[in-house]
């Protein structure tokens, strides 16, 4: 069995109220959500909050919530990781148990339901053996960094590398900050290592937006806009 968690806590800093804040018509979330739901993976998609209006929103576009999210797991400072395992533990205390779980962040609105379809392929073909992380390509070579002095200048971090081709570097990765697949037992394990080893579920820059800010904001809007112009 597999589960789907959606962190959206409520106290938003830089927007308020950014999980269910109107985005382009509807709430930000309902668009991880209806994704979530067409890809027809999990037998439960469960919104981990502390925020009433947040659950009554949910509730609203058909995903009702069955337990809240604890006060001690709502600061700041919370790892994603302890919600996953708040949330797992308190459904195996129902009897209710999940081989692994995709963890997927509240403000991330260009996911698509193929985007879960192709990174659970990816997790089982490995055999859980690795979590699937949503990435894509740094859009320059990390080798060509700059960074800033105290004078206002810039310093290149690595002046040997600056003239090599960019086809003769590694590729690297960021992450994307929209979702990751896990086995729920690893995380279940209070032993557990902190993981450094992911595979790559390589998002298109278009999808590949997490929003933390005002400008992330009207970029994913500017982004989606342009997506339901390329299908007209």
């Amino acid at each position: 069995m597999r589960i789907a968690i959606i962190p959206a806590r409520g106290g938003s800093k830089r927007i308020k109220g950014k999980n269910i804040i109107d985005f382009e018509g509807r709430p930000m979330i309902s668009y991880p959500l209806m994704a979530v739901k067409q890809s027809g993976l999990f037998s439960k998609i469960h919104v981990s909050t502390d925020n009433q209006e947040i659950a009554d929103v949910v509730k609203g576009l058909g995903f009702p919530i069955e337990f809240l999210r604890p006060d001690h797991l709502s600061d700041d400072h919370t790892p994603v990781l302890e919600v996953a395992r708040y949330v797992l533990k308190t459904y195996h205390e129902q009897g209710i148990s999940f081989d692994s779980f995709t963890m997927i962040m509240a403000c991330s609105p260009l996911l698509i339901s193929d985007d879960f379809l192709q990174a659970q392929s990816l997790f089982e073909k490995n055999k859980g053996a690795y979590p699937v992380l949503s990435v894509s390509e740094f859009p320059a070579p990390t080798e060509w960094a700059f960074s800033s002095n105290t004078d206002g200048t810039i310093s290149v971090e690595q002046p040997e590398l600056l003239t090599i081709r960019s086809q003769n570097l590694k590729t690297r990765y960021y992450d994307t900050g929209n979702f990751c697949i896990q086995s729920a037992s690893n995380v279940l394990n209070s032993n557990a290592k902190v993981l450094s080893k992911f595979l790559p579920y390589s998002l298109p820059k278009e999808r590949a937006v997490d929003i933390d800010s005002l400008e992330d904001l009207e970029f994913a809007k500017t982004l989606l806009r342009a997506q339901k112009l390329k299908k007209a």
